[in-house]
């Protein structure tokens, strides 16, 4: 890329290097503690994605999960009570990890 130093275009030509990393999912992100800064898709995995994840409406809650699972036992229009189809069995260990998708792990976009 080049890029002239001056806004009215009379300064020196640089050449940037620039490295383009691209998405298939808007970020959005927050400091989870001093300096560090930790990006995540900004609706829940479920939501209305035509609605601003940042208003709180009822369409952007979702859809709800059983750790370690990747079924859908509820979302954000399920009638209060208990959830039927509640799986009693443990997940097996490591179901779900922080950095590496797995086969249960219901997420498809990672920031």
């Amino acid at each position: 890329m080049v890029y002239n130093n001056s806004a009215d275009n009379t300064g020196t030509d640089l050449q940037l290097q620039i490295t383009a990393n691209v998405k298939d999912c808007q970020c959005c992100g927050a400091f989870v503690s001093v300096g560090v800064f930790q990006e995540f898709i900004c609706h829940n995995l479920g939501a209305d994605e035509s609605l601003d994840p940042h208003v709180p409406v009822q369409g952007i809650h979702g859809n709800y999960y059983q750790w370690g699972r990747s079924d859908i036992v509820a979302n954000a229009y399920t009638p209060v009570g208990d959830i039927t189809g509640w799986n009693t069995t443990n997940a097996p260990a490591g179901a779900w990890q922080d950095a590496t998708k797995t086969a249960t792990d219901p997420c498809g976009c990672i920031c």
